[in-house]
């Protein structure tokens, strides 16, 4: 009722009538002749011929559960019945896991009767179940009889009906005795080969030489001395290397409401707490941390460095490789291209420095972790052959210090 305007008085016999036209169609296609489905997907649908087969298998059994539980209703509500699995070795089973074992397995038997009606009423004109039983042969008579299926498969709930299990018994009697047939082939491991007398093993070629040169991890020659930076200070610049690696990413801004900034105050103070800042240190951390991604973005170098338009940039890049003959991992917290093609390497260094003298304590920085950034650079050559020049950068002080490899300034 598309056409009704909205507030109209519903049409109770236009109703009706649409709603005789609902249906799901069995056939999705008109070109499909025989649809595969678990009598779960056929809910619903009809069909002309419905086929069930293997209606004598039985699923696996499943592994004794450690507690077995029924909610029993009562006068005033609910008891909860609980029962443990038996300990191991123990010669008796819990009763009462028992009973609740017996009332579980007996839902399963109705479900599965349940599923059998469903699938037995799904076709219109006709429907063929499909079976079969284990013919066992009387050891002092040889007469033939049909052994009964199991009580928990399908074929086993339809076994209590005379024409199902009659009919079992009827075709027996119709073929008769079951002569030549011949019975299942057990695979074998081949017989036992012996060698002859006198038989010697051949020479084995003799394998080429492989050169093979071990390569040492350059750690402890190009370690740099964090004395005099606290564990807490190391933890912050943690957080400020990953806040700096999300404004790179999406694009960063200054908290705009309180609400705003106290998530991120929230967030900072949780990331530390994972890196083990103990609390009474947390709140100064996490002014420290926000102090220094404010600065950043308030100052026009750090945004340049984060902007996300540079060509071929990335953040925490990963890279291992050979310098000097020895194994090196790093991680570069920048690198892009800027607009003259110039390959950029900028570290972040969240030191902090008060009073006079900053240019030269920036200076100092710089010669500290010189080899540090060079050994980036001779990495970064192997990438590609853009010219380098490489950075530090000092969010807590909106400091910047910069230099081409091989270069004293």
């Amino acid at each position: 009722m598309e056409d009704e305007a909205p507030g109209a008085p519903v049409d109770l016999a236009r109703l009706a009538a649409a709603l005789l036209e609902l249906y799901a169609p069995a056939q999705p296609r008109p070109d499909t002749y025989v649809e595969l489905l678990t009598i779960h997907k056929s809910k619903g649908l009809q069909f002309d011929t419905v086929i069930v087969p293997g209606l004598d298998r039985v699923g696996a059994s499943d592994t004794p559960p450690l507690l077995r539980w029924l909610k029993v209703p009562r006068s005033d509500g609910q008891q909860l019945i609980i029962a443990p699995v038996a300990a191991t070795g123990a010669e008796e089973a819990n009763p009462l896991y028992r009973w609740l074992d017996r009332l579980e397995r007996d839902k399963l038997l109705q479900e599965k009767r349940r599923l059998l009606y469903v699938a037995a009423t799904r076709a219109e004109r006709s429907l063929h179940l499909l079976g079969s039983c284990e013919v066992i042969a009387d050891k002092k008579t040889g007469e033939l009889s049909v052994r009964a299926p199991t009580q928990v498969s399908a074929l086993g709930l339809l076994w209590v009906e005379p024409s199902v299990s009659g009919e079992f018994e009827r075709r027996l009697a119709e073929s008769g005795d079951v002569e030549g047939e011949q019975g299942r082939v057990i695979p074998r491991d081949p017989v036992l080969l012996r060698l002859p007398d006198g038989w010697q093993r051949p020479e084995a070629p003799v394998a080429p030489s492989i050169e093979v040169r071990s390569l040492v991890r350059a750690t402890a020659a190009a370690a740099i001395e964090f004395d005099w930076v606290t564990e807490t200070a190391r933890h912050v610049g943690t957080v400020v290397h990953r806040e700096l690696q999300r404004c790179a990413r999406d694009g960063g801004a200054l908290p705009g409401s309180v609400a705003e900034r106290v998530a991120l105050q929230r967030r900072y103070a949780a990331e530390l707490a994972e890196l083990g800042v103990p609390y009474d240190r947390r709140s100064a951390a996490v002014e420290k941390a926000l102090e220094a991604v404010r600065r950043t973005l308030a100052d026009e170098r750090g945004r340049w460095l984060l902007d996300a338009s540079h060509a071929s940039a990335q953040s925490e890049l990963a890279l291992t490789g050979v310098v000097d003959n020895g194994l090196v991992s790093i991680v570069i917290d920048r690198t892009f291209l800027d607009a003259t093609g110039m390959r950029w390497i900028v570290d972040y260094k969240t030191s902090s420095h008060e009073g006079a003298g900053l240019d030269e304590f920036l200076d100092n920085e710089r010669e500290r972790y010189r080899a540090q950034l060079e050994r980036y650079a001779q990495l970064m050559q192997a990438l590609g052959d853009e010219p380098i020049r490489l950075g530090l950068y000092f969010p807590l002080l909106s400091g910047w210090r910069e230099w081409a490899p091989g270069t004293m300034g």
